[in-house]
C-alpha cells in the first residue's frame, strides 16, 4: 500500500473502512447525578420524587449514609474525583481558564438539603445571588476557572475575589441549563463507538456532525467542534463525552438534546458527544514525568504528561527503568515519551515508555522533548539514500545547460536574513527598451535533484518541511542536497524563472516560465537591502558588502533594488485597495552566547521595507504558477487556500469591541483591514492597542491549508487574507515539499517532464501530510522560542515590563507583554500585596477587575486600579521555579514595589508597531 493512503482516504467510505476503531467499555454505562458534596467532596446519591412520605425520605437518608460509608474508598476513584487529582497533579490546582468553563458539581455548604424535590431545584437555579465564589476548599480541590461566575444583567461590581486571608463564599451557580444543573459522576468506561453503516447513515442523513476537535489547553475537560453551518462551535464536556478523541483528531459527534445544552453569559451553549473516531491525527503519546500510582502498585507506574490534554498513563513496571521501585525519587524530574497502547478506563489510558529523554530543564533535553511532543522526526538520512541524488562537487551538464535559458551572465542576486543558507529564490530587473521592466524570480529548481518515487523522494514527503528551531536547523533535505540546490553566489544554478514584464505603474503586461541556468553575483541581506533603499546614492566600500561576483557593481545592485522596490511599493497598495488583510503577530530573534547556546539578549523581529519588497514578489510569483496549474491540470493542481474565520466567532469578537468603543467591519478582509487600521498609530498607546486588537483578531482565524483542486468547489479555493481566487507555494522548494509538488506540475505544464501519472486521491494524501507536518513544525518553532525566552528570563530576570490587557475574566485576566508579545495570564484571586478585588460586568459579562490595593506599613494610601481591556500595566516576569514557563506578577501600580535592581526591558526589546 502507498505510504500516502494512510495519511488520507478519498471519501467518507474509505475513511471509515481504514480508520482504527477502539471499541470497548459498557455501553451507555449509567450516568449516576450528584446534587450535593459534603465536606471531603464525596457526592451523596439522590432520588428527586417530590412528593415522597417524610418517613420514607428519612429511611432513605440512613440507608444512603450506610451506603457511602461503605463505598467511600470506591467513590474515591470515581472519574470527578480523578479529574481533580489531574488537575493537582499537573500544577494547575488554583488556576483559571476561559469564562466558557463550568463547573460539574453545584458546591453547596453541606448536605443536610441534599434531598430536594424538582420545584426547590428548579427555584434555586433561576435565583441571583450576589456572592458568586467557590469555598477555599474548593479552590484548592479543582479547576479555579471552573467556578465561574453567573453575574445579573446591569452592569454592576461584584466581589469575585477576596481579601488576602479571609474567607470566600462556599456558594456558586453555574451556567448549567435545566437538568445539567447538577453535577454527573462519570462511568470509567467509554460507551462504545457507534458502527460504520450508523456513521455513514448518519453524515448523509446530517444528524451527525463530523469535524476536527480541539481541545482547551487549560481545561482538558473542554474541548470543541466547528459548527457544519459556520455558527456557533459545539462544545464536548468531559473526558468520557470526548470518548477517547486527542487533539486534531477528526471525529464524529452526535449532538445533544437542546435541554442538555448550556447556558453561559445569557447564551446558550450547544453541547454533544463524540460517537466516531475516523482519523487519528494525534500520534497518541506525549512527554511527562513518571511517579508512583497513587495506590501504590508495585505493578503499574504513572505516567503524567506534560500537556493536560493527553490522559495519564499507566505503564506496566516490566516497561519501568530497572530501579524505579527503589529509586523513584530519583526519576522526579526526569522526561520521559510514552505512547498509549489501549483506552478503555476514562481515568486512565495504558501504554509503554518509548524513550527517555533528560533532565527537566536542560535546554538540549527540553528541545528533544518540544520535537518529541509534536511528532516530528529529526534522524537523519539513512546512508543508503545519498545515492539517488547527484554527490558534491556537483557539476552540471553541458546539455542541461543548452537546454535551458542561460542567465550567468545577468545581475541576478539573493535577498535573505543574514546568516541564511537555503537560499530558495534570487531576483533580477533588466530595463527594456519600451521602457518596461523585466522581473525575473527564479527558484531552485530542487525537483530535478529529487527523483519522484525515490526511497529519497518518500522520506523527504514524510518530513514535509524544514524546521527552524532557536539554535539549530533541521532540514527537509539532506543537507549535501540543500547546498547543492541553495543559490550561493558565483555557483553555478539550476533554478525554475518566473519572467514577468511589467510597466512603471506595476501593470503585468506579460508573463513566460522557463527553466534557467543563473549564477548569482552577491548574496544580500536585508540589512543592505535596507541601507540600499534608504540611500540609493551610497558610495559602499568594499568591506560593507559581501563578495560580488562577476562585472557587477554595487551602483548596478543598488539601482535594481529601488526599481523592484517602487513596483513592489504600487502592488502592496494595490493589494490592500482590493482587499487583502495582514494581521502581525510579533515573532522574537535571539542572539546565543558560543560555547553554551544559552540566549544573551533577544529583540522583536521587524518587518521592514526590504522584507515587504521580497514578499510581494514571492506573492505575484506564487499566484501566477497557480494559474498555470489550474489551466493545465485542473484535477491535480496542488494549491494552498485560506477559508474565511468562524462567522460566530468574529460577530461575537465585533460585538464586544463595539461595547470599549472599537468598531470593526468583520464581513470581509478588506473591511477588517481598513477598520483596523483607523486604530493605528505611532505612539505607544496605539501600538499596545494594535497587539490586542491583531491577537484578538487571529483566533476567529482558521489555518490555510494545501489540497488537490479535485477535491474542492472552485468556490472554495480562494485565500481569504490574500483576497485571490487561487493561491499556490512554489517560492521555497528547499524547505516545504509541497513546493516540490507545484514545481513537478509546473515543468509538466512546459513539457520539460511528462505529465504525473498521479491520481488525485493521492495528491491529496499528500497535502494532508504536508499540512499536518506544517502545524506540529509551527508549534514546535513557536515552543522553541517560548523555551529560549524563559531560560532568558531566568538568567537575567526578574524582569519589569510593560503589557496591555487583552481579556478580563472573573479571577484573572490576560496580558501581552509589549516587549515580547507573549500572552500571558494574571490571577488576582492571590495578590502578592493586600488587595480587594471587585468585578465589573455588563449583560452578565465580567468587562473589567477594580483591584483596591490597601494601605500598608510601607504605603499609607490606597489606591484604585481599574483593570479592561487595553489597560496598560506594569508586570513582572519570572522564570517558575518549578517548571520551564514564565510566571507573571502583577505590580502595584504605587511603584514601591518595584524591586530597583529588576531590569527593566532593554532598548531593544520595545513594543514595535505592527502593520495591518
Amino acid at each position: 500500500m502507498d505510504y500516502y493512503q494512510f495519511v488520507y482516504e478519498m471519501d467518507i467510505t474509505q475513511r471509515l473502512e481504514n480508520a482504527c476503531i477502539h471499541v470497548g467499555g459498557q455501553e451507555n454505562a449509567e450516568v449516576t447525578k450528584c446534587v450535593a458534596s459534603t465536606s471531603s467532596g464525596n457526592c451523596v446519591a439522590v432520588d428527586s420524587y417530590a412528593h415522597i412520605s417524610e418517613e420514607k425520605e428519612k429511611t432513605r437518608e440512613k440507608k444512603n449514609r450506610r451506603q457511602k460509608k461503605k463505598s467511600k474508598a470506591k467513590d474515591s476513584e470515581n472519574v470527578e474525583a480523578n479529574e481533580v487529582g489531574i488537575l493537582i497533579e499537573r500544577g494547575v490546582s488554583g488556576k483559571e481558564t476561559d469564562n466558557k468553563e463550568i463547573v460539574n458539581v453545584q458546591c453547596q455548604e453541606g448536605s443536610a438539603n441534599s434531598v430536594t424535590s424538582q420545584k426547590q431545584k428548579a427555584k434555586k437555579k433561576h435565583k441571583k445571588t450576589s456572592s458568586m465564589q467557590c469555598s477555599p476548599l474548593h479552590l484548592s480541590n479543582m479547576h479555579q476557572d471552573q467556578c465561574i461566575n453567573h453575574m445579573p444583567e446591569v452592569s454592576h461590581s461584584k466581589k469575585c475575589t477576596s481579601r488576602k486571608g479571609t474567607n470566600t463564599d462556599d456558594k456558586k451557580k453555574t451556567g448549567i441549563h435545566s437538568s445539567n444543573a447538577t453535577a454527573t459522576k462519570e462511568s470509567n468506561t467509554f460507551d462504545s463507538y457507534l458502527p460504520e453503516s450508523e456513521v455513514i447513515k448518519g453524515l448523509t442523513e446530517n444528524t451527525l456532525i463530523k469535524g476536527a476537535i480541539r481541545i482547551n489547553q487549560r481545561n482538558y475537560k473542554e474541548a470543541y467542534v466547528s459548527s457544519p453551518d459556520n455558527d456557533q462551535d459545539i462544545m464536548i464536556e468531559g473526558m468520557r463525552n470526548r470518548n477517547r478523541a486527542l487533539e486534531g483528531d477528526e471525529v464524529v459527534l452526535r449532538l445533544n438534546s437542546e435541554s442538555e445544552w448550556k447556558v453561559q453569559d445569557s447564551k446558550t451553549q450547544k453541547t454533544g458527544k463524540v460517537v466516531y473516531i475516523l482519523e487519528k491525527v494525534h500520534q497518541r503519546g506525549g512527554v511527562g514525568i513518571l511517579k508512583s500510582m497513587t495506590d501504590q502498585s508495585k505493578k503499574f507506574a504513572l505516567f503524567s504528561p506534560r500537556d493536560s490534554r493527553i490522559p495519564r498513563i499507566r505503564i506496566p513496571i516490566d516497561n519501568c527503568p530497572a530501579d524505579f521501585l527503589k529509586e523513584t525519587k530519583k526519576y522526579k524530574h526526569i522526561l520521559f515519551l510514552a505512547r498509549i497502547k489501549d483506552w478503555q478506563d476514562v481515568r486512565y489510558a495504558v501504554g509503554d515508555i518509548i524513550e527517555q529523554i533528560g533532565v527537566c530543564g536542560d535546554l538540549k533535553s527540553e528541545t528533544m522533548a518540544l520535537l518529541l511532543e509534536n511528532d516530528i522526526e529529526i534522524s537523519p538520512f539513512d546512508d543508503k539514500l545519498y545515492q539517488y541524488f547527484p554527490r558534491s562537487p556537483f557539476v552540471i551538464p553541458e546539455d542541461e545547460i543548452k537546454s535551458r535559458t542561460d542567465l550567468r551572465d545577468e545581475c541576478v542576486f539573493t535577498i535573505d536574513p543574514l546568516t541564511a543558507r537555503d537560499l530558495d529564490d534570487a531576483v533580477s530587473c533588466k530595463e527594456l527598451d519600451n521602457g518596461n521592466l523585466m522581473i525575473g524570480i527564479h527558484i531552485s529548481d530542487v525537483s530535478y535533484f529529487l527523483e519522484e518515487g525515490t526511497p529519497l523522494d518518500q522520506a523527504v514527503a514524510k518530513k514535509a518541511t524544514s524546521i527552524y528551531l532557536v539554535e539549530s536547523v533541521y532540514h527537509m533535505l539532506p543537507e549535501e542536497l540543500c547546498l547543492t540546490c541553495s543559490l550561493l553566489p558565483g555557483d553555478d544554478k539550476l533554478v525554475v524563472s518566473v519572467f514577468l514584464e511589467m510597466s512603471l505603474e506595476a501593470e503585468i503586461i506579460s508573463h513566460y516560465f522557463t527553466r534557467s541556468v543563473i549564477n548569482s553575483c552577491v548574496q544580500l541581506a536585508y540589512e543592505h537591502a535596507q541601507i540600499m533603499l534608504e540611500n540609493p546614492e551610497k558610495e559602499w566600500s568594499k568591506d560593507e558588502l559581501p563578495q560580488i561576483y562577476g562585472k557587477y557593481t554595487p551602483r548596478d545592485l543598488s539601482r535594481i533594488v529601488n526599481h523592484l522596490n517602487r513596483l513592489a511599493v504600487i502592488m502592496r497598495k494595490k493589494r490592500f485597495k482590493d482587499g487583502a488583510l495582514r494581521i502581525d503577530q510579533p515573532k522574537l530573534k535571539f542572539s546565543l552566547e558560543s560555547g553554551t547556546g544559552l540566549p544573551s539578549e533577544y529583540s522583536v523581529y521587524v518587518n521592514k521595507e526590504c522584507h515587504r519588497l521580497i514578499e510581494e514578489f514571492m506573492l505575484l510569483a506564487n499566484v501566477t504558477v497557480a494559474k498555470q496549474l489550474t489551466t493545465y491540470f485542473p484535477e491535480l493542481a496542488f494549491l494552498r487556500r485560506h477559508s474565511p474565520p468562524r462567522k460566530y466567532v468574529f460577530e461575537e469578537l465585533r460585538k464586544t469591541l463595539e461595547q470599549r468603543g472599537i468598531f470593526l467591519d468583520v464581513k470581509s478582509a478588506g473591511g477588517l483591514q481598513a477598520s483596523m487600521c483607523r486604530y493605528a498609530g505611532d505612539d505607544f498607546t496605539s501600538q499596545a492597542r494594535m497587539l490586542v486588537l491583531n491577537c484578538l483578531c487571529a483566533k476567529p482565524m482558521v489555518r490555510a491549508d494545501y489540497f488537490c483542486a479535485n477535491f474542492k468547489k472552485a468556490a472554495k479555493f480562494g485565500h481569504y487574507a490574500l483576497n485571490i481566487p487561487l493561491y499556490t507555494h512554489f517560492t521555497s522548494p528547499i524547505r516545504r515539499y509541497a513546493d516540490v509538488m507545484v514545481h513537478r506540475l509546473l515543468c509538466a505544464s512546459l513539457d520539460y517532464s511528462p505529465k504525473p501519472n498521479w491520481e488525485p486521491d493521492h495528491v491529496q494524501a499528500i497535502a494532508a501530510c504536508c499540512n499536518k507536518k506544517k502545524c506540529q513544525v509551527k508549534h514546535a518553532e513557536e515552543q522553541s522560542i517560548e523555551l529560549y525566552l524563559t531560560v532568558y528570563i531566568g538568567l537575567h530576570g526578574p524582569m519589569v515590563e510593560e503589557a496591555v490587557v487583552m481579556d478580563v475574566k472573573d479571577q484573572s485576566f490576560d496580558i501581552i507583554v509589549c516587549s515580547t508579545g507573549q500572552v500571558q495570564r494574571i490571577y488576582t484571586n492571590n495578590l502578592p500585596f493586600p488587595a480587594s478585588v471587585m468585578c465589573k460586568t455588563e449583560d452578565d459579562k465580567v468587562i473589567a477587575q477594580e483591584i483596591e490595593w490597601l494601605p500598608t506599613d510601607n504605603i499609607p494610601f490606597g489606591f484604585l486600579q481599574i483593570v479592561e481591556i487595553f489597560s496598560i500595566i506594569t508586570v513582572e516576569l519570572s522564570r517558575s521555579p518549578v517548571s520551564m514557563k514564565v510566571e507573571t506578577r502583577l505590580l502595584d501600580p504605587r511603584g514601591n514595589s518595584v524591586n530597583p535592581l529588576i531590569k527593566k526591558g532593554s532598548s531593544d526589546t520595545k513594543c514595535q508597531g505592527h502593520e495591518t
